[in-house]
């Protein structure tokens, strides 16, 4: 079974799991040197002058030397068992692939937008199931594929559980979604506590030390507004700096509707820094941005 989904319009949040920096390095094939070279990707990232939003999963990144990169982010997927019944959750959606696994071994999830295009393919049985995650180009091949594993995605929740200790458990009537990265010396936990019965929930973000020892709570924020505020996003660690999604820069745009007629909108574009750690931790925003919007650079 495959299932075509259109774009939902909706002002960008970063998504989980996504892989801007990744992508970047994958792209420019210094994968491999970046890991034992740290300082490298740092210069690289240093030399980025702007980030253009295409759609919801795909970035084009100038440097100040004037070369373009894609960049793709890959959402976070998973295959949840609930009563017995396999669902797919990906993209603020919740689809219930169990009948597809059962008569087909197979159900697709396809979701195009403004040049990038995701595929989930989940394989298997509902108690036993393999997921590809691909981004890429339409009508290309993927530049971005992940295969993860029933087996592989229970083993890294059970190992999160064990690890970080200090979480505030969930309040009654509500529900709480976990995702935690390993960085370099910290795991980085995000959470989201969402009543039963309700869209709108609270996203925290908390740091634990990976020699042991309770989390603390990060309290910077990407914005901060009557509809709620959203964490700072940890992508990576080098050098006792963290590498985060810092803020959200908002300005207004006008488009051609496709009737000809213009129509105000905004763009947002997304800002990027490095943060020490000790600052995370303390709740100062000393940031070093990668890019020069205006008031912004330090």
């Amino acid at each position: 079974m495959t299932a075509n989904h259109e774009p939902k319009k909706k002002i960008r949040h970063p998504l989980r799991m996504g892989a801007v920096i990744a992508a970047t390095m994958a792209l420019l094939t210094i994968g491999a040197s970046a890991a034992a070279n740290p300082e490298m990707v740092e210069s690289f990232t240093m030399q980025i002058a702007s980030v253009f939003q295409v759609g919801e999963l795909r970035q084009d990144l100038t440097t100040d030397t004037g070369e373009t990169v894609t960049a793709l982010e890959i959402p976070e997927a998973r295959v949840e068992d609930r009563d017995g019944r396999a669902v797919l959750v990906v993209m603020d959606q919740e689809i219930d692939v169990t009948d597809a696994l059962s008569k087909d071994g197979r159900y697709e999830y396809r979701y195009e937008d403004e040049g990038s295009q995701l595929i989930i393919l989940v394989e298997g049985t509902p108690e036993d199931w393999a997921m590809t995650t691909s981004a890429g180009v339409p009508g290309e091949e993927p530049m971005i594929s992940v295969v993860t594993t029933k087996e592989e995605q229970d083993s890294v929740g059970g190992a999160i559980e064990c690890a970080v200790t200090g979480l505030p458990a969930a309040a009654e009537g509500t529900h709480v979604d976990w995702q935690c990265r390993e960085l370099e010396n910290w795991y980085a936990v995000q959470s989201f506590e969402l009543p039963w019965g309700s869209s709108e929930g609270v996203e925290r973000l908390f740091l634990a030390p990976r020699t042991g020892g309770a989390a603390q709570e990060v309290k910077l924020y990407q914005y901060v507004s009557a509809r709620g505020t959203d964490p700072i996003y940890l992508y990576d660690e080098w050098n006792g700096r963290l590498f985060c999604h810092a803020a959200y820069r908002e300005t207004p745009a006008t488009m051609l509707g496709k009737d000809g007629v213009p129509y105000a909108t905004s763009d947002i574009e997304d800002i990027y820094a490095l943060l020490p750690v000790e600052s995370a931790l303390a709740g100062a925003d000393d940031y070093t941005y990668f890019t020069n919007w205006p008031g912004l650079a330090r």
